[in-house]
């Protein structure tokens, strides 16, 4: 255990000396260069080009994963984001912040690839931001948000990620540890992993409908060529949930792990860490 704290204390070292050598030039621009905008996470947050939001976002989201894998947190990543919750909020608020300082351009108008590139690299920090929010109209933000992006340029991975935050917020409610959320998922989208139903050839076993090597004949609704491919429906999951792991699985007994003070992003904060009360 001391040997993981001690790397675990050094990449936490890293980290903070990286954030100190951003100069004035990687500071968030002040009220004079811009309109101020609100947003469900304060006002956002614009920088003097894409790339530069994107490294704090970026740098937010490693804190977040770096407090989540203390040595001391529970080892499924769903408990550990529960329990590190009020330590890395600051980090997650200010991903929210920055993410919507990224102006996206009126429907219709053609997209700058490097406003593209950033709405695209955006979508995984506001991916281990959001599965911890709890406010409504941060969620419907984050969902709509991301969805947009989606559409905007194409990369179907972004709606893998609104849906896996949805599965997690869903989750956190069932378990009493979350307020209720409804899914806004689209139950009559082509792509089975975004509607939730399930895929041809899932109710038996079978990787799809295809009939053999030769001349087979490939169901319309597979997404991709499965001939060759042996499967396990049962554990079939979207990769977002996947980060997050299944806590079930990975329970260990009540107090087995050693406590930890874990300071909140604002230094405001003291939670402890190791076991979920």
């Amino acid at each position: 255990y001391q040997t993981a704290l001690d790397d675990w204390l050094q990449i936490r070292s890293a980290l903070a000396v990286l954030e100190s050598r951003l100069g004035p030039s990687f500071h968030p621009l002040s009220a004079e260069y811009h309109q101020p905008l609100p947003t469900p996470f304060g006002t956002a947050l614009q920088y003097r080009s894409y790339d530069i939001g994107i490294i704090w976002a970026l740098l937010h989201m490693a804190h977040i994963i770096s407090i989540r894998s203390h040595p001391a947190m529970p080892p499924a990543s769903m408990m550990a984001a529960g329990v590190a919750a009020a330590a890395t909020a600051g980090h997650a608020n200010e991903i929210g912040r920055i993410a919507a300082g990224i102006v996206t351009a009126s429907p219709g108008e053609p997209l700058n690839p490097s406003l593209g590139a950033a709405l695209i690299e955006s979508t995984m920090p506001l991916f281990f931001a959001g599965v911890q929010y709890q406010d409504r109209a941060q969620r419907e933000w984050l969902v709509s948000r991301i969805l947009d992006i989606e559409a905007r340029t194409g990369w179907g991975s972004a709606g893998l990620i609104a849906r896996g935050c949805e599965a997690a917020w869903e989750r956190a409610a069932a378990a009493g540890r979350g307020p209720p959320y409804k899914s806004q998922r689209n139950e009559t989208r082509e792509d089975e992993r975004l509607s939730g139903r399930k895929m041809g050839g899932e109710g038996d076993g079978s990787g799809g409908n295809g009939e053999g090597v030769g001349g087979a004949r490939e169901s319309p609704r597979e997404l991709v060529d499965r001939r060759f491919v042996m499967t396990c429906p049962g554990t079939r999951v979207h990769w977002a949930m996947g980060l997050l792991a299944a806590e079930e699985d990975l329970l260990r007994e009540r107090g087995g792990l050693p406590k930890v003070g874990l300071v909140s992003w604002d230094g405001g904060v003291v939670v402890e860490g190791g076991e979920v009360n």
